[in-house]
């Protein structure tokens, strides 16, 4: 089994391209066969309308 950390809490809508390069890293990994370890979450904090994705680990088989 491959383990990749990632640990990281990042607003996915935010302008620039940190974010989506971020988002495209990680969507590449998913796609590769990886899956993530420790949750991932999207929400809005205190009612904004950003979005947060988190993923602690990324394990693959």
């Amino acid at each position: 089994m491959e383990y990749k950390i990632v640990m990281c809490i990042q607003p996915t809508k935010q302008k620039g391209s940190r974010g989506k390069s971020v988002e495209e890293m990680v969507q590449k990994l998913l796609d590769d066969g990886w899956r993530c370890q420790g949750g991932v979450s999207v929400g809005g904090a205190g009612g904004a309308s950003i979005h947060f994705w988190y993923c602690q680990a990324m394990v693959r088989d």
